[in-house]
């Protein structure tokens, strides 16, 4: 044992001498560490997957720099009273303006001078036919007036509104004009915050501010209103507190279910307990080292908590299956410790480089996602089997001194090798059809591009912000185009515009700049409203013998049809900041797409076709779909190549390790049957990968060349050839471990939001399939390569007989 196993002898001697002074190291690192732990922070915006200094994450911040961005508090509000609904928006305009976390709103309607010019907004033919109503309606109360008409036909009163009339100006839709719901009427107020979207405690008393305003709005009017919250704003500070409630909720669940397993196997507590301890002080050195290597988690690194949870309780199951085996035999404590150490210690140390490597891989791509994941993750594992592989048997150690813990001689199990050739063949042959059937399924995999799919179930303001895209005929997410002038603005403008009227199948529906705010064609919709205005004036005996609610409609008309000239100076100042921002420097065309680019492919799409119009230099494209297509792009290019090198690194680790290539392959067959009949699942159940649970696939991969070590290092080592001698003790232990890492993940499908979900989903298929390939069948591939009659076959060939 000596000469054989040297590192193992001196690790054992080191941790029987030093066992309580390896605990107190390793608790005077922890309170060091704790401090920056604690620190640890979750971002949980699109825009912290992206490197500070991408072009897409620099031009949002030059918009934001200019005229704060394009991201609004929206205050959606409800009524079946129109007055109502105008009279609420009213309110809380005047209100929000002295809120201290409001930089401006815009509530243009509740301007003057947008009251009173208010009809120069519609289309000139839509104008022509509000003259039609007007005819139609005086004639309809002349002929009720007259004393010989007999209605035959039963004439309906014509209506006099002009919500059916076509606006001049699509961008008139958003929050210019009431619009009619089924039976009720909406209005939108948009609020621009002082603070970033990353400032969850401003926001929150935002919220609160809008929502005292909104109840006491609502105690001052007759008809009843309904006020909703949504827009980025919102969703960020929604989606934020989902992931950490799901976080708490599910971690908690994961370590209730793993102690369940693991008290179930070992059934003593002291051993769960010092397995748990050893591991929870290599997760807060990693959170430490996140903290000071990072400084934040963002969505996708969210979950390292519930990883090296999930990845780390492997190693102390190993090192204590292992123990609690050789314990039967050995002599005493250190020997037992020794001979753990030499039967697990160059396969646990093989493990867990190969799981860093697998994370390591993800550091070379620019999605910062995956590259705070890879390295965090990468050096937490690392982190976890240095706590583990001296604390853990350090804990035993002393909590066995100090509670005198004796050993009770236990009878050791032979395993007879029993060749049960039928149960074998019949397990490959499953094996055999279900990877003939996976590999079917590869062409039904799908990525799934919609962002909507990746966020809360059912969130109530991602609802309602579709509710008031479909309201008003307008998806709510522009995209910007900095432009150094107005006139360059109103010229880009006209010019996507024209563009679009050119070409039907394009993904833009209008652009807009601030003089699309002005009406245009004004003298002749004037001379129109005066023409409308003077038919009202000659039929006013006609009109005064009306009913009140008919007079009070034609009288609030006539007050529109006084509508003076409209100029650049009476746009409302919230309005003007939106499009030239307070110092006036810069001025924006909105461009704004006709689908909603929550779905990654229209995103894509819809960027691609506005990259392609080739701007003028001096013009610049910022906004958050340029940043999520570019996430999008990222993914699709660094994903295949971070796991190719990571397989690839890999595999030159296993061949330093093993010297052998038939070995590297036997010890990979796991992942590679693994990964194959993930995809079976996958495409069996109609899953759907994303780029949240896309960054489970390295911990898919560690663990599955994990299980090939373990398994590969016990039938090399020892000999072992049958199903029953491969998985007397290893077995046990790629069990446990991996029904352990399968519940820690399984806890993540009770999350609410879908990502985490999805993630779960995708964990459990793939920790099942890796579990499934490691203790079945692969070992049943060496036993029934091992037969005697394989060997027969092989000496006679040697021998000529065949």
């Amino acid at each position: 044992m000596k000469r054989r196993h040297p590192i193992a002898r001196a690790s054992a001697l080191f941790v029987m001498r030093y066992a309580g002074w390896i605990l107190a190291g390793m608790a005077f690192a922890t309170v060091l560490a704790f401090p920056f732990a604690a620190r640890l922070k979750l971002k949980a915006s699109f825009l912290d997957l992206l490197p500070p200094d991408a072009p897409s994450i620099t031009h949002l911040k030059q918009l934001t720099d200019e005229v704060g961005g394009t991201s609004f508090l929206i205050v959606a509000i409800e009524s079946s009273d129109e007055e109502a609904v105008q009279k609420a928006a009213d309110l809380l305009s005047n209100q929000a303006r002295a809120f201290e976390d409001v930089e401006s709103v815009d509530n243009r309607t509740g301007s003057d001078a947008f009251k009173s010019s208010k009809l120069l907004f519609l289309a000139v033919d839509s104008l022509h036919e509000l003259d039609g109503k007007i005819h139609d309606l005086i004639g309809f109360y002349r002929r009720e007036n007259n004393p010989f008409f007999v209605d035959l036909l039963d004439e309906a009163k014509p209506e006099l509104g002009i919500k059916n009339l076509r606006l001049e100006e699509k961008v008139s839709r958003i929050g210019g004009f009431s619009a009619k719901e089924k039976h009720a009427f909406m209005r939108v107020v948009l609020l621009k915050p002082r603070h970033p979207l990353s400032d969850f405690k401003h926001s929150e008393r935002l919220f609160r501010h809008v929502q005292e305003a909104a109840a006491g709005i609502q105690e001052s009017l007759d008809s009843p209103v309904t006020f909703g919250l949504t827009g980025p704003y919102k969703t960020r500070y929604d989606e934020y507190h989902v992931i950490q409630e799901d976080l708490k909720r599910t971690g908690f669940l994961s370590v209730i279910l793993v102690t369940i397993l693991m008290f179930l196997f070992f059934k003593k507590i002291r051993i769960v307990l010092s397995s748990f301890l050893s591991l929870g002080i290599g997760i807060v050195w990693a959170c430490a080292f996140a903290a000071l290597s990072v400084g934040y988690l963002n969505v996708i690194s969210a979950f390292l908590l519930a990883i090296l949870f999930g990845l780390g309780i492997d190693f102390a199951i190993h090192f204590l299956v292992t123990f609690e085996s050789e314990r039967k035999t050995a002599p005493n404590t250190f020997r037992a410790v020794q001979k753990t150490y030499a039967a697990i210690g160059k396969p646990s140390l093989s493990s867990a480089l190969t799981t860093s490597i697998a994370f390591f891989s993800l550091t070379i791509s620019q999605f910062q996602g995956f590259r705070h994941f890879g390295l965090i993750a990468g050096v937490g594992i690392l982190l976890c089997f240095l706590s583990i592989l001296y604390g853990l048997p350090s804990l035993l150690l002393i909590t066995e001194k100090i509670f005198n813990i004796r050993w009770d001689e236990k009878p050791v199990r032979e395993v007879v090798p029993l060749r049960r050739v039928g149960f074998i063949c019949a397990v490959l042959l499953a094996g055999l059809v279900f990877s003939a059937f996976s590999l079917t399924q590869i062409p039904k995999l799908h990525f799934e591009y919609n962002f909507k799919a990746l966020q809360e179930r059912e969130a109530q303001a991602i609802v309602l912000a579709e509710r008031i895209g479909d309201h008003f005929g307008v998806v709510l997410n522009p995209v910007a185009l900095i432009t150094p002038g107005r006139q360059s603005a109103l010229e880009l403008a006209n010019r996507i515009n024209h563009y679009i009227e050119n070409h039907p199948k394009t993904l833009f529906d209008f652009a807009a700049s601030i003089d699309s705010h002005i009406p245009k064609h004004q003298e002749e919709k004037i001379s129109l409203l005066q023409e409308m205005a003077d038919r009202l004036e000659r039929q006013d005996r006609v009109i005064q013998g009306l009913d009140e609610e008919t007079k009070e409609k034609i009288q609030e008309l006539r007050n529109e049809l006084k509508a003076g000239p409209f100029t650049y100076q009476d746009i409302p100042e919230g309005l003007r900041d939106q499009y030239e921002g307070k110092r006036r420097k810069v001025s924006i065309v909105y461009v704004y797409p006709n689908a909603s680019i929550m779905d990654g492919q229209v995103a894509k799409r819809f960027i691609k076709e506005l990259r392609d119009l080739h701007l003028p230099k001096d013009i610049v494209m910022a906004g958050e779909p340029v940043v999520y297509v570019d996430i999008l792009n990222l993914l699709e290019r660094d994903t295949p190549r971070a796991m190719m090198i990571s397989f690839g690194v890999v595999i030159l680790v296993l061949l330093i390790h093993f010297r052998c290539f038939s070995c590297v392959v036997l010890v990979l067959s796991p992942v590679l049957f693994g990964f194959l009949w993930l995809c079976g699942f996958a495409g069996m159940t109609h899953f759907s990968f994303n780029y949240v649970n896309m960054v489970i696939l390295p911990c898919i991969l560690g663990v599955g060349i994990d299980n090939g070590i373990y398994i590969f290092h016990r039938y090399r080592t020892e000999k072992k050839t049958t199903l029953e001698e491969i998985l007397s003790t290893t077995g046990k232990a790629v069990i446990l471990a991996s029904l352990t890492t399968i519940a820690a993940f399984s806890a993540l499908l009770l999350a609410r939001h879908q990502g985490m979900a999805s993630l779960g989903k995708l964990g459990f298929w793939g920790f099942a399939s890796g579990l499934l390939t490691s203790v079945i069948f692969i070992p049943s591939m060496i036993e029934f390569f091992e037969m005697k009659y394989w060997k027969m076959i092989k000496s006679l060939k040697h021998q000529g007989s065949f």
